[in-house]
């Protein structure tokens, strides 16, 4: 029994490692690479998509709204709404996707020619935001060379 115990310890050990999340925490003002900076905006997204199905995205994502609501200075900052709806008893996804917005746009405004981060901001937007317009016209501003 102590045997199968330690297995499946080690295991879950290995699977929560490859979820890279604790490469969320860090600010994604430094990040240099489009790929790196593309990979934090997944983890992200997989926090707020299923923070109500699993108690580790949950957990993961309180604790980074914690960290990053500090750095939020906006008066307006999405996460600072989220928290005072929460304490009001309103679960609000749509402002956690605005924040992943502001992130897409940051890193747009950053890597102004890789077209993969526009590609997936559109299709976020797409998606998630339902905004076709706006999708559209990034898809057609991916310069065809760089690709």
């Amino acid at each position: 029994m102590f045997f199968i115990l330690i297995i499946l310890i080690l295991f879950f050990v290995f699977l929560f490692k490859s979820n890279n999340l604790d490469d969320i925490f860090i600010d994604h003002k430094t990040l240099n690479d489009p790929r790196e900076y593309i990979n934090n905006l997944l983890n992200y997204f997989n926090m707020v998509k299923y923070k109500d199905y699993s108690r580790f995205y949950s957990s993961s994502l309180k604790s980074y709204i914690s960290a990053k609501e500090e750095t939020c200075i906006n008066i307006d900052c999405p996460l600072k709404e989220y928290l005072e709806k929460l304490k009001e008893g309103k679960d609000s996804q749509y402002l956690l996707l605005k924040y992943l917005e502001s992130l897409f746009k940051y890193g747009i405004s950053k890597f102004r020619n890789d077209p993969k981060l526009k590609s997936f901001y559109s299709m976020f937007l797409l998606m998630y935001m339902n905004n076709k317009e706006k999708a559209f016209i990034i898809l057609n501003s991916i310069d065809k060379k760089s690709s």
